[in-house]
């Protein structure tokens, strides 16, 4: 293969990469075929480093991949095989996009711009919600009558019109941690005082949002990564203290926004009471109660196999009304991504996914890789809270950015040839 060939289609996987990464706060249907252009040149690109990524201290690309085949595996038991099917099809980046970085030679300025594609892409599409907010409460007597009754529930509900909330709040956070490293960086420095206006700007405006739309996972996160972030990146303990006083103080104002003391207040008398009350937990955050005892039956029941990864919602759905007698309209996840990738795959399927995130958490602690770790942190957060991988998006945010980051200050063996 000649150079000019070989760089012609790192050039193009590079763009398709920025082209993707620019898209996905939208969620745009072309952009899965976008997707698939980087993989395939990413592919071609990275094929003189294939030999080089499968070694034994490898475990980011086997617990990806282990994870993946356990799911395929899971269809052969699964009594809805569409769902399976459609899931398995979902589940395609999770296998292919850590290979692509692993083989891809980019250099790391080509991964910042990347990762800016991204900023880039989240603030028009906010700016798109923004303008589509206030022209429902412009035109819509009845949304203005609601938002001014109930402003936060309204922006939860209806603000991000490109998916489900927990992920655009987990956009705006993973956005902030990745301006405070880019100020870590100095990246770009003959743009220092525009850049570094242009960050502050954008940290309070995400920051701002992550508040508005109340997501709480979203709100965990944000509070979680802003001390994090805080110790990180001020050594000296006087702006350290400064710094976690005034966000002890936010924090108290955070989790004190009225979504959440309903939240506590629902899951309080919940928990007080033997059974579950009926009225109260029609409630949708005292749900999730239910759904993670549930789980924890289906769990317990189907240790070994798991139950396929098709049938999660429908063994979830006839947990909850065939045993607990309590009817819902309509079937739900677990929202708690380990107990359904467990109720899916078993417990080997679990332990992959754990993996994951304790080799990933070690090799952020031995390489000194930050941005790494807080992705880690704030991932582990929403899988809490909210089934990631149930979603197309949720999977590209979890595979793409993790792949990214894993590999972020990787070497290749022919990274040398790379001369765009």
């Amino acid at each position: 293969m000649s150079l000019k060939y070989y760089n012609s289609i790192i050039r193009f996987s590079y763009f398709s990469a920025l082209l993707f990464s620019f898209f996905i706060p939208f969620g745009f249907i072309i952009n899965r075929y976008i997707l698939a252009l980087f993989i395939i040149s990413g592919f071609l690109a990275g094929f003189p480093n294939f030999k080089f990524i499968w070694h034994k201290k490898n475990l980011f690309l086997i617990f990806t991949s282990l994870l993946f085949l356990l799911y395929l595996l899971s269809v052969l038991w699964s009594q809805n095989k569409f769902l399976a099917y459609v899931h398995i099809q979902k589940m395609l980046p999770i296998f292919f996009l850590p290979i692509v970085f692993a083989l891809i030679p980019l250099h790391k300025r080509h991964k910042k711009n990347i990762l800016l594609a991204f900023i880039s892409g989240l603030f028009v599409a906010s700016v798109y919600c923004f303008g589509n907010f206030v022209y429902q409460i412009l035109s819509d007597s009845q949304f203005a009558q609601n938002f001014y009754s109930q402003p936060l529930g309204q922006l939860y509900s209806t603000f991000y019109i490109f998916d489900h909330t927990s992920y655009y709040s987990a956009y705006l956070v993973f956005s902030i941690i990745v301006i405070f490293k880019f100020f870590c960086d100095n990246t770009f420095p003959k743009f220092k005082k525009q850049i570094r206006f242009a960050g502050i700007f954008l940290v309070i405006v995400f920051a701002l949002l992550t508040f508005l739309i109340s997501s709480r996972a979203g709100l965990i996160g944000l509070v979680v990564l802003s001390f994090v972030l805080a110790y990180q990146n001020f050594k000296n303990i006087y702006i350290r203290v400064v710094l976690f006083s005034l966000l002890i103080f936010v924090s108290v104002m955070v989790f004190t926004n009225t979504r959440f003391i309903k939240t506590l207040g629902v899951f309080e008398s919940v928990l007080e009471q033997e059974e579950f009350d009926k009225k109260t937990i029609s409630k949708h955050s005292a749900l999730r109660l239910v759904l993670w005892e549930a789980s924890f039956d289906v769990i317990e029941e189907n240790l070994f196999t798991g139950v396929g990864t098709g049938d999660v919602r429908d063994e979830l759905w006839h947990k909850v009304v065939d045993d607990y007698g309590f009817e819902l309209d309509k079937e739900f996840n677990p929202h708690n991504q380990f107990l359904s990738t467990f109720m899916a795959t078993g417990i080997v399927g679990f332990l992959a996914l754990l993996g994951i995130f304790v080799f990933g958490f070690m090799e952020s602690f031995r390489k000194q890789n930050l941005f790494l770790l807080n992705l880690l942190i704030l991932l582990f957060i929403h899988f809490q809270f909210e089934t990631m991988m149930g979603r197309l998006n949720g999977i590209l945010f979890f595979s793409f950015f993790l792949s990214i980051l894993f590999y972020y200050n990787r070497k290749y063996a022919d990274d040398s040839l790379i001369y765009f």
